[in-house]
């Protein structure tokens, strides 16, 4: 299933809009992880690096492949880097 989703019956209306879509980046990383680095990812037509910098339910900024953007779109080709910095909320380290 080249979308992820292997059962074209039970998921129509869902399959289209996630083939529209692409990936969205918006992690939920723990405090204990201050960078955490994913290399190698296939995403259809692309090889995708991710590396999550900080931890929380926020994200501060997001660039894919330099550029200011959370959404990776579907149709893509070729390596592609993807830079979370996740904005700390509440006590401890931002």
């Amino acid at each position: 299933a080249e979308d992820g989703i292997r059962d074209a019956q039970e998921s129509r209306g869902l399959g289209d809009v996630y083939k529209r879509q692409g990936m969205r980046f918006a992690p939920c990383v723990p405090p204990r992880f201050s960078r955490i680095e994913l290399d190698g990812i296939r995403y259809r037509g692309m090889t995708v690096d991710i590396c999550v910098e900080g931890s929380g339910v926020r994200v501060a900024s997001c660039t894919i492949d330099g550029r200011r953007g959370s959404l990776l779109p579907p149709d893509g080709r070729g390596r592609r880097t993807v830079l979370v910095r996740m904005r700390h909320v509440g006590g401890g380290r931002r």
